[in-house]
This record gives C-alpha cells, structure tokens and sequence, in this order.
C-alpha cells in the first residue's frame, strides 16, 4: 500500500494466501476488494484503518482475474478463468461468508478485464476467447457480443466518461473503439 503523493509505502497486509490477482476500489467509500485467483475468496480492506473487515468465498466458478466495483457500489464485479462473470451482493463484506452471487456464463475462456460504465448501466468484460461481452448491470444478461476477426485477444477495457464509446486494446498495440 502506497502514498502515491509521498512515494513511499504505507504499510504491506498480508490478505490471502493465494497470489492476489486483482484490486478493485469503492467508489464512494473507503473500501478495497482483493480478490484471490486460486483461492477463489474475496476479502475486503478498510483502506482508512488498513484492515481487512470481511471475506467471501464462491465455488466452482474458477479462479478469479478481474475485478470492478460497480458505480454505484452496490455490487462487485469478478472474471473467472473459467469465463464466467460474478455479480457479487452486497459488494462490502462483513464478516466472514459463503458468497451467493449471480453468475453469468458467457465467455468460453477465462475473463482477462473488466470495465463498468460510467452511467451504472452496463460492466464489458473481455477474455482469452477473443471477444467482447457488455453485460446489463440490472439484469445480468449480455446486451452485446463484439467479436475480434483477427483472432487477436483484447487485453483491456474503457469506457468514455460519458458512457458512450467502449475501447479495447489488444498486446500488437492496437486500439479498437465502438
């Protein structure tokens, strides 16, 4: 954990036992998702106290690689190497827990990022399998299947912030924009 301003560390908290694959912030509140990959677990981090408050743990969803809070932090988002996308309720974990979470399968590899629109409506994720999916926030379902023809993987997502344009980018240094 860093202070960014100061470039020097503020303290180093040992969270999971498995390699952290992914970091996502609240939005609104003082609050961190660490999500572990092989561990399948999420725990969550007051990062004014710099302590972890609660944990989840989800199962037979393959191990975690992404991971987004919504803009409005009522859920979490989380990409699984076996291509699924959770939607995790509540996204602040108190205590400890067997997460029920909605699970939306779509991508036949694992989920490589994710990104969430700034206008709440819809989070894209993209994986290993060479596409793009942009999924509605409220129903869990896929609103948009992109498919890269040239066989070449989107590494990362953003959206505008108006909500309006999508950017991919794949690892030849190309930018792709809808």
């Amino acid at each position: 954990i860093w202070d960014m301003l100061g470039a020097y560390q503020l303290a180093s908290v040992p969270v999971l036992k498995a390699a952290v694959e992914a970091i996502a912030f609240s939005h609104t509140t003082p609050r961190a998702a660490i999500v572990g990959g092989s561990e399948e677990s999420i725990a969550y981090m007051d990062t004014t106290e710099l302590s972890i408050k609660g944990r989840h743990s989800y199962a037979n969803t393959g191990s975690s690689l992404a991971a987004a809070y919504a803009i409005d932090n009522k859920a979490l988002f989380v990409g699984t190497t076996s291509g699924n996308l959770l939607q995790v309720f509540p996204a602040f974990g108190e205590g400890n827990s067997v997460l029920q979470a909605r699970v939306s399968k779509g991508h036949e590899r694992p989920v490589l990022d994710l990104a969430h629109s700034p206008d709440g409506r819809f989070i894209a994720s993209t994986g290993l399998d060479s596409t793009i999916r942009v999924w509605n926030v409220a129903t869990g379902d896929m609103a948009r299947l992109i498919s890269n023809k040239t066989s070449k993987k989107w590494t990362a997502l953003a959206f505008s912030p108006d909500s309006g344009m999508l950017l991919a980018t794949d690892p030849s240094g190309t930018v792709s924009a809808w």
